[in-house]
C-alpha cells in the first residue's frame, strides 16, 4: 500500500527523525483535542495548549542529529518549506495538516501564480522524438540536489505547451504554467514564494512551465527555484545549472 503521509513528507524534505516527531506532535491536536490539555500538563501552564519549540527539544532532542534547535533554523526545511509557523506556538501550517491527514491540493496562494496545463494537439514525428529523447534524460537522473532544467529551444509557444505537456505526461507529473509577469519585485517576498513552490512541486509531484518571462527573471528562477523546470527561448541557455535542451528547429526536424 501507499507510505503514510508523514513517511512520504520525510523522503521528499529529507527530514530528520526530530522533524519527524515535531511534526506529528503538532499534528496530534487536529485528530484528538484533548492532546492540547496534555501539552499544557506537561508544561505546567494552563494556558500553553499548544505545542512549544522548547517542548519539543525537551521531548525529542536525543532524535536529532545535532543540536536540536538548529532544526527550526530559517534554512532548515521545518522552515524553509513553511511546514510549520515558528512563534511562541509551534504549528503546522494548514497545508501541511491537510496533508499529513490525507488531503492534497494546490496551496492558495501558490495557485494564484500557477494554472494547470493540458494539451490536445497533435505531437508531430520530429517532437516524438525530441520528448522521447529528454523522458530518457529525465529517467535516468538521480540526483535530488541538481534538478535539471528543460530548456525547448527554437519552438513555437503551442509546440511549447505541447512539449511540456507530453513529457510530463509520460513521467506522471502534473504541469502548470508558472506567470512570471506577476512574481513579487521584492528580494524577500519572491524568495519566499519560490520556496512554497517547491514545496508544493513536491507535495504534487509537479513541473512549472514558465510563461510571460523576460530573460532577466527566467535567469534569477533557473537559479532561484529548484523545481523542474520548463522553459524556451530562440537559441539555447547557457547556465550554470544542469540542462536538458529540447530543441525543436523551424523546418521540423531536430537537431
Amino acid at each position: 500500500g501507499m507510505p503514510p503521509p508523514i513517511e512520504t513528507l520525510a523522503r521528499l524534505f529529507r527530514l530528520e527523525p526530530f522533524d519527524r516527531e515535531v511534526l506529528l506532535l503538532c499534528l496530534a491536536p487536529y485528530i484528538d483535542a484533548t492532546f492540547e490539555r496534555l501539552y499544557a500538563y506537561v508544561q505546567d501552564d494552563v494556558t500553553r495548549r499548544y505545542v512549544t519549540p522548547e517542548l519539543a527539544v525537551r521531548l525529542f532532542s536525543q532524535h536529532a542529529s545535532g543540536l536540536a534547535w538548529m532544526r527550526f533554523a530559517p534554512g532548515a526545511p521545518l522552515r524553509r518549506f513553511s511546514l510549520v509557523t515558528f512563534e511562541t506556538a509551534l504549528r503546522l501550517t494548514q497545508r501541511v495538516a491537510d496533508y499529513l491527514l490525507g488531503i492534497n491540493y494546490l496551496d492558495e496562494q501558490a495557485g494564484t501564480y500557477l494554472r494547470p496545463l493540458t494539451s490536445a494537439a497533435s505531437i508531430a514525428l520530429e517532437e516524438r522524438e525530441t520528448i522521447e529523447r529528454v523522458v530518457r534524460r529525465l529517467v535516468a537522473w538521480s540526483s535530488r540536489s541538481d534538478v535539471p532544467v528543460v530548456n525547448v529551444s527554437g519552438a513555437a509557444g503551442a509546440d511549447y505547451w505541447c512539449i511540456a505537456n507530453e513529457v510530463c505526461s509520460r513521467l506522471g507529473i502534473t504541469l502548470f504554467a508558472l506567470d512570471a509577469a506577476h512574481l513579487p519585485v521584492a528580494p524577500g517576498e519572491r524568495q519566499t514564494l519560490c520556496r512554497l513552490l517547491e514545496r508544493e512541486a513536491a507535495m504534487l509531484n509537479c513541473a512549472y512551465c514558465l510563461e510571460n518571462a523576460e530573460a532577466g527573471v527566467i535567469g534569477e528562477l533557473i537559479r532561484d527555484l529548484s523545481v523542474l523546470l520548463f522553459v524556451r527561448s530562440r537559441e539555447p541557455f547557457a547556465i550554470n545549472r544542469t540542462l536538458v535542451t529540447a530543441t525543436v528547429p523551424e523546418s521540423g526536424a531536430e537537431s
